[in-house]
C-alpha cells in the first residue's frame, strides 16, 4: 500500500497541436493582415479567426497569453499586428454579425469603429452609426 503522505507526481502531458480549424484560421489571418488595405469585413473575419485560435470569453485577461503568443507568431512572419488589434477584432466579431460588418464596411473605417465600440450601450452605438 502507498503511504498516505505520498503524493502523485505531476506528469507533463504533451500539448496537442493546433486543430485543422485553427490552422485554417491562422492562414486566414495571415492572408488578411498581408493585404495592403483592410475593411471592416476583414477585421470581422480576423476576429472570428482569433476566437477559433485563442477561444472566446469575456473579462480582462481572458486568453491573454494565447493572444500574445498569436501576435508574436504573426509579427515573426512580418505581419503588422498588435495584441490590442487582435483583441479589438475579436470584440468586433462578438458584437456585430457578418451582415452588419458588411453593411458598415462602406460607411466606417476601422479606426472609427474602434471608437464606436467603446460605447457600452448597443442602442447608443446604433444611433451614432452613419445612416441610422
Amino acid at each position: 500500500m502507498a503511504d498516505s503522505k505520498t503524493t502523485r507526481k505531476h506528469v507533463n502531458k504533451p500539448r496537442a497541436g493546433p486543430t485543422e480549424q485553427q490552422k485554417v484560421a491562422l492562414e486566414n489571418i495571415k492572408n488578411l493582415l498581408g493585404k495592403s488595405k483592410r475593411d471592416l469585413k476583414d477585421y470581422h473575419e480576423i476576429g472570428r479567426c482569433v476566437s477559433v485560435i485563442c477561444g472566446t470569453g469575456h473579462g480582462s485577461g481572458y486568453g491573454e497569453g494565447r493572444v500574445r503568443a498569436l501576435n508574436k507568431q504573426l509579427q515573426a512572419d512580418g505581419l503588422p499586428c498588435t495584441p490590442t488589434r487582435l483583441y479589438r477584432a475579436r470584440q468586433f466579431q462578438e458584437v456585430y454579425s457578418p451582415e452588419e460588418a458588411r453593411q458598415l464596411s462602406s460607411q466606417l473605417t476601422w479606426e472609427k469603429m474602434v471608437l464606436l465600440m467603446r460605447i457600452k450601450k448597443a442602442a447608443t452605438r446604433k444611433k451614432l452609426r452613419p445612416g441610422y
